[in-house]
């Protein structure tokens, strides 16, 4: 019988090779609000190219993969990952 996650038991070793992870466990309502704390629009020029900039290594489990076709023809792609 199996039980837990495949990657239960790498769990240091998956933390140690992830990266910028911080955004990745924010709610988009979090990171929002980081943006609305910025005081100018400088900053918050500045936060919109930090956040789209940021590499993000992470390791998980792919569980579903959905392709689609969208309305002006191009290939989309949704990756479930745990």
């Amino acid at each position: 019988m199996v039980s837990g996650h495949p990657l239960d038991g790498l769990k240091r070793y998956c933390e140690k090779r992830s990266s910028n992870t911080k955004y990745l466990k924010m709610s988009l309502d979090e990171i929002k609000q980081l943006y609305e704390n910025e005081k100018t629009e400088e900053n918050k020029k500045k936060f919109l190219s930090d956040i789209r900039e940021k590499m993000v290594k992470t390791i998980g489990v792919i569980t579903d993969v959905r392709k689609i076709i969208t309305k002006t023809g191009k290939n989309m792609m949704f990756l479930t990952c745990e």
